[in-house]
């Protein structure tokens, strides 16, 4: 009796065990998305808290660039890791299963992949939440009372030129010219194109972590159209290009004083 009593108290504690490290892999996804969500501080800028100044746009350009290399490094890195740690949970399981002579969980059983959607769920929500971090950052940085109340800097550094007349249009008055251009209009260089590149990429950025399910993976799908879906990333979006726009009209009503 006593043998059987501990044979069982062994198999529960086994369990208990097994049970733990799914949940501890779950927790270690989650911080490892979080950190890299906290790495983000490239905006605002603010003086008081980093050695910062505002910049040109190709200057901006350039440092982004290089800024999100970096991130779109450190989550490829994640999405390794996050691969590690559904293996590691399916791995626990099926040793605990060899152990009680049970047969093993293959990858497309229906206990397995309900694990899976669980996870799916809970990362989809983890890189939503960075990337609503990201951008959240990027609104304030174009909004100008945040930045007035909470002693941040403008961006750009927006310049103003006079255009010459046209070759035989000598009566023609000189213009004003922003630049960078304040709107697309098919110009490359507005400040529309390039935030919208700026938005892009920061969302573009969960392409890079590999979906968990195995016949997702095999197909290179990746947890992108999730995020850019979700309703708070596409709100922020929104935001930021108002904020574009109200900012382009102060520019052209600031020309006109």
């Amino acid at each position: 009796m006593t043998s059987c009593i501990l044979d069982v108290v062994q198999e529960v504690s086994q369990l208990d065990d097994v049970v733990t490290l799914m949940h501890r892999n779950v927790r270690a996804i989650g911080d490892s998305i979080r950190e890299h969500a906290k790495e983000d501080t490239l905006l605002p800028l603010i003086p008081a808290k980093n050695d910062v100044r505002i910049m040109t746009e190709s200057e901006f350009k350039k440092k982004f660039a290089e800024h999100m290399g970096i991130r779109e490094t450190k989550m490829k890195e994640i999405s390794d890791f996050i691969e590690e740690r559904v293996t590691s949970s399916l791995d626990g399981l099926n040793n605990l299963k060899r152990g009680l002579d049970i047969d093993q969980v293959r990858a497309d059983a229906t206990v397995w992949t309900e694990y899976i959607e669980h996870v799916t769920a809970q990362i989809t929500q983890m890189l939503t939440n960075s990337v609503i971090s990201s951008l959240t950052r990027l609104k304030q940085q174009v909004d100008p009372a945040w930045l007035g109340e909470n002693g941040g800097i403008p961006l750009l550094d927006i310049k103003l030129t006079l255009s010459r007349p046209s070759k035989g249009r000598g009566d023609e008055p000189p213009s004003i010219v922003f630049e960078p251009a304040l709107y697309g209009e098919g110009s490359q260089h507005s400040l529309e194109t390039l935030f919208d590149g700026v938005m892009e990429r920061i969302i573009n950025v969960t392409e890079q972590v590999s979906q968990i399910d195995a016949s997702a993976r095999a197909a290179n799908l990746n947890f992108l159209p999730q995020v850019a879906a979700e309703g708070p990333v596409i709100r922020l979006v929104e935001d930021i290009r108002g904020f574009i726009q109200k900012n382009a009209v102060r520019c052209e009503d600031f020309v006109k004083t």
